[in-house]
Parts: structure tokens; sequence; C-alpha cells
């Protein structure tokens, strides 16, 4: 079995625990540096590995180095094998680790759900589940089903489009949808008529959190589909980055409704316009079912998350 992986010498899990710290430091300077280990090590471990794989792992360049040559970053073979090297530490300690019960899980998503939905329920998730959540933001929606793919997420939140572009065996379960609108300052709307409100539309740039930057995009066309030209000035990051953006009060913030009660908080108000009551984003909770013989809760605890984070309605969050 795997005949071609042993047929050979050099391959070991210290050497690939020292390939690893090397890569992740950038350096064998500053893997020495981080760890305390003896350089030579290093430099041995990583020719072996090299030797093995009959090819370079990190670029080279000239630099002030014994060798003449300095680390440029990984090469394409070498950025394969941190990924999967990572992949069988992690799923070694999970082995090792094995139990029924999960000692903690990992969840991952764009801002607007680990703002809204994960972080909203965070105290019943944990009275329900009785073990610590880590909970992770990424920028986009392929970088969480990659988390999801090579073992640093247990489940992922993600637009049910999203789901068919995994590429592993995905379990999706429904979760929610996600109702968006326009929020402006309330003392825009005091000074503006109801027939004044397309200019206003018009005149006040709009921002987004960059998670759901496709809905806004949306947002913007069906406007100006119905005759208002609007323009999206900015897609942020973070909640936190909205708030500061909106101080001054003149800007409008394109987000879904269960931001309501931070952004009545913050002076806000929804305006009702027909070109925004049809901007909906279905969301699924994926795991990988590969995983699932190491993390064998992952259906069982799937179920629960979903039964706790489903309710998004507004004003039940905001009577809570």
């Amino acid at each position: 079995m795997f005949d071609s992986v042993f047929t050979r010498k050099g391959l070991s899990l210290e050497r690939l625990r020292s390939f690893c710290e090397v890569a992740q430091a950038g350096s064998i300077a500053q893997a020495v540096e981080d760890t305390h280990r003896k350089q030579p090590s290093y430099s041995r471990d990583i020719a072996e590995l090299e030797r093995y794989f009959e090819s370079p792992l990190f670029a080279r360049t000239l630099g002030r180095t014994r060798s003449g040559k300095r680390m440029a970053g990984l090469t394409a073979q070498g950025r394969a094998l941190f990924a999967a090297t990572n992949d069988i530490f992690r799923r070694l300690d999970e082995c090792r680790e094995f139990n029924e019960i999960p000692s903690h899980i990992d969840i991952g998503g764009g801002e607007t759900v680990m703002q809204w939905i994960v972080g909203a329920h965070l105290p019943a998730l944990t009275a329900a589940l009785k073990t610590t959540l880590d909970l992770t933001n990424y920028a986009n929606q392929h970088d969480a089903l990659l988390a999801l793919q090579d073992g640093r997420l247990d489940y992922a939140i993600v637009e049910e489009s999203a789901v068919a572009a995994a590429s592993f065996p995905a379990q999706a379960r429904t979760l929610a949808t996600l109702t968006f609108t326009l929020y402006i300052h309330s003392d825009w709307l005091r000074s503006t008529s109801p027939q004044a409100r397309a200019r206003l539309l018009s005149r006040v740039p709009w921002i987004a959190l960059r998670d759901m930057r496709q809905p806004a995009a949306a947002a913007v066309a069906d406007m100006k589909n119905a005759g208002i030209a609007v323009h999206l000035a900015a897609t942020l990051s973070t909640f936190r980055q909205t708030e500061t953006a909106l101080r001054g009060r003149k800007l409008a913030a394109f987000l879904p409704t269960i931001a309501d009660r931070d952004m009545r908080a913050m002076g806000f108000q929804k305006i009702e316009h027909p070109a925004l009551q049809h901007v909906t984003v279905p969301l699924s909770l994926l795991y990988n079912e590969d995983r699932q013989p190491q993390r064998p809760f992952l259906p069982a605890v799937a179920e629960t998350l979903v039964r706790i984070m489903a309710p998004l309605d507004a004003a039940a969050r905001n009577e809570a």
C-alpha cells in the first residue's frame, strides 16, 4: 500500500515539520528565531525533502547567505506539499484525540454571517453544544470553502449558490435567507419629502460589507433599472469599519435586515423602495463529508446549528 511513498528514503514526520516551520516563517533564519532549533537541522531536512521529491520546494534568489542564495517563497510543489502536510498533521491530531464529542468546533463565514448570525446566537450555541466554538471571518466564500476542504473548518456558512463550487463532497443544510435593505440616517429622511426620495437615493453614496458585494451590486443594478442612478462607493471588511464610515452621516449602508437593531442605535432607518424589496440571499451550512470518519459528530451538530441559528427574524432578535 502506497509503495511509491516508501520505496525512497528521506521522508519523515520530523522533516515535514521542519519544512512547515520554515514555510510559515518565510526563511530558515526566522524559523530558528521562532523555534530556537539549530539552523543546520533545518537546512539538512529541507535538502533531504527536496532530494526525495526531486524538485525544489522553495524558490531562491541571490542573497547574503552562506550558499549565496536566500529563500523567496514556496514553489508550486512546495505550496502543494505545505497544504497536504498541514492536512496530514491535523488529521493525525484528530485521530490521537478521537472522540464522539468534540472538544472544539471551527465555524467560518463572511463578516455578515459571523456578525449577525453566529455571533448573535453564540451563547445559545455554546450552551447547547457544551463545547468551545472557534469562529473565523473570511473575506470571500472561496477562502471559506478552501478552509473546509483542507480541514481548517468543521463548518462553513456560504451563499446557497456557492455550494456547487465545492471541490469536495459537501453536505449542505439550508440555514436561512437574508433579506437586504438600504439604511439612511434619520436626518436625511426628516429633511426629505417622500416625493424626493428618488433624488436622495441618487445623491447619497452607498457602502456595503465586502462578503456581500454581489447582492449590493444586484441592488445597484435594480435601482438603475428603476431609473435611479446610485453609486456603490466602497465595500468594507468589517462592520466596525462600516460604523466608522457612517459617523459622518453622509453615506447609506446596504445591509441585511438582521442588522436593524445596530443601525437604529446609530440613528439610521430603512428606506423603502420597490426596487429594494427583492434582494435576498439564501444561506447554507456546509461540512466536508470526507472528514466525517475523524469528526463523527458533524451531521448531528449540523442539525443543532441549523435549529438554533435559522430563526433570523429581526424583531424577535431585537426583543431578546
